[in-house]
């Protein structure tokens, strides 16, 4: 259930099943970091920009932008979503944030990666046009060194990823 791009091997599965120990994650995150380290999404009764002027915020990050944070695995957290926006995420950010991340990649001499399939989540992004983004982006050479990547998607759209992936086009 692997395929290989460009000299990188793709292992799409869910989270419950690593295929491989990776060097770094990759994180979906927010402008403010509200999805926090359980993925989950706060459903205050407070209004978003009064949570978090209480919570005495971080500046706010940019969309489409990556933060490293260092650490076994290395986290990388990436910006794929502003609240303050409807839809909560688009298609630039996300090229914007998966170049970052394939940079990072590069930069760091990261090996083997986990990535979730950004934006799908919580941003309603199809999954299928990121699948095919990254497809695009891997043929294009962008992350050397990079060898392994287990994109983290569920049980039920492996297949359908697997397709994705090895379409030329």
């Amino acid at each position: 259930m692997q395929t290989e791009i460009a000299g990188v091997r793709i292992a799409p599965a869910p989270i419950e099943f690593p295929p491989f120990a990776v060097d770094a994650v990759a994180v979906e995150q927010d402008t403010a970091r509200i999805l926090g380290e359980t993925d989950a999404l706060l459903e205050p009764d407070e209004s978003y920009a009064q949570l978090v002027r209480e919570m005495g915020a971080e500046p706010r990050l940019e969309p489409g932008s990556v933060t490293v944070t260092p650490g076994r695995p290395l986290r990388l957290e990436v910006i794929v979503h502003d609240f303050d926006c409807e839809p909560s995420c688009c298609e630039a950010w996300i090229v914007s944030a998966l170049d970052g991340v394939l940079r990072e990649a590069a930069a760091r001499g990261i090996g083997a990666l986990s990535l979730p399939a950004l934006g799908s989540r919580y941003g309603g992004f199809d999954r299928r046009r990121f699948v095919a983004l990254l497809r695009d982006r891997l043929h294009a050479g962008v992350s050397p060194g990079l060898h392994r990547l287990w994109l983290i998607v569920p049980m039920r759209a492996v297949e359908g990823v697997l397709k994705i992936l090895r379409n030329a086009g």
